[in-house]
């Protein structure tokens, strides 16, 4: 039996793989560190950022992509998240896909429009300063 056929075709589909899958460390470190300095990082690409205990108060993220980033308590007290709910990431909004705000504090943050789909919300503080339940996905559950 002639395996090369079968073989080429492993090899052919794992290099489609690689080619087609999203990047693990999706943030650049400048962006990181722009963020951090100056709470300012405005249609930036944080996804896969980590950024759990940071406290970004009042920070401006509007249009940043936030997908899978670990937020969890995360002080984003008053923090500007807005932006017009997106799926794809070429179209502008804040993108909090699969983000992780457990325990996040969202006390006053603006999140109009920003994309919430799969997000830990699990005992985060909402906008109204209402405590979310365990469990809590894509919404905050009060």
């Amino acid at each position: 039996m002639n395996r090369m056929p079968l073989i080429a075709l492993c090899m052919l589909s794992f290099a489609v793989l690689l080619w087609t899958a999203p990047s693990v460390h999706g943030y650049s470190q400048q962006d990181l560190d722009k963020l951090k300095s100056t709470k300012q990082c405005s249609a930036c690409d944080l996804s896969n950022a980590p950024l759990a205990n940071t406290t970004l108060t009042g920070a401006d993220l509007e249009r940043a992509n936030l997908f899978s980033a670990n937020m969890s308590n995360a002080n984003l007290t008053g923090a500007d998240l807005s932006g017009a709910n997106c799926m794809n990431a070429s179209l502008p909004g804040a993108r909090l896909v699969n983000t992780n705000l457990k325990s996040a504090n969202l006390t006053g943050a603006n999140l109009s429009g920003a994309d919430l789909y799969g997000a830990d919300l699990s005992l985060a503080v909402w906008t109204d300063g209402k405590i979310c339940k365990e469990g809590s996905i894509g919404t905050c559950k009060k």
